[in-house]
């Protein structure tokens, strides 16, 4: 994984869609999804920029709440490439959907999650990258979304015990993590009672079966 992102040029177009610098300059920090290529199975320039605005039609799709952007980031042969995000939830929701997990491998973002494109046979399909005809069930949705937001914690948990970090930077992300800690305890919450209204529910179709 690349650990600096250098700003790489990106054109407004549509309504959330910002300059790449407007976030990665922003102060509190912004969210990071990154995708990254094997540097073993590089895309030529033109594939990877399929790959971009593949995912840019997915997070069209996902209609994110707050402003975005994206650049294609090269370095040593290696190329990612990278979505911003204002809100925490709109990152969440592009990393769900391309099965991105926490890391910590890019300094300077509030949350940073990654995924492997793994080669051009996966990579291609992104161009068009049409959401799924079966929506996710619920209950499966909130797993991921709990072990996401999960990792995430774990991510800052560690963060929080570098020694470089100033005090004001410390506090802003402990803050941060009790914010999490508490959405990811109405996400527990929900599930909790999602699983218990399936669990009755079965029990009233197997009850009427039996009955017949």
């Amino acid at each position: 994984m690349l650990r600096n992102a250098s700003p790489g040029q990106a054109v407004e177009s549509g309504m959330s869609r910002v300059p790449w610098h407007f976030l990665r300059n922003r102060h509190p920090p912004a969210h990071l999804v990154a995708g990254a290529i094997q540097a073993d199975r590089p895309l030529a320039g033109s594939d990877l920029k399929k790959v971009q605005t593949g995912l840019e039609r997915l997070v069209g799709k996902l209609e994110p709440a707050g402003k975005y952007a994206t650049t294609i980031v090269t370095d040593g042969g290696s190329s990612e490439v990278h979505f911003a995000f204002e809100h925490e939830g709109d990152a969440r929701r592009l990393a769900a959907a391309v099965n991105a997990e926490a890391t910590v491998a890019y300094p300077g973002w509030a949350t940073q999650q990654a995924f492997l494109l793994r080669d051009v046979a996966v990579a291609a399909p992104l161009a068009s990258f049409p959401l799924p005809t079966t929506r996710r069930p619920a209950r499966d949705k909130l797993k991921h979304e709990i072990y996401a937001l999960g990792k995430i914690i774990e991510a800052n948990a560690s963060t929080l015990t570098s020694k470089t970090m100033n005090d004001e930077d410390r506090e802003a992300l402990q803050k941060q993590m009790t914010t999490r800690m508490a959405h990811l305890k109405l996400l527990q919450q929900r599930l909790d009672r999602l699983s218990n209204y399936n669990a009755l529910s079965t029990g009233r179709g197997d009850l009427s079966r039996g009955r017949r």
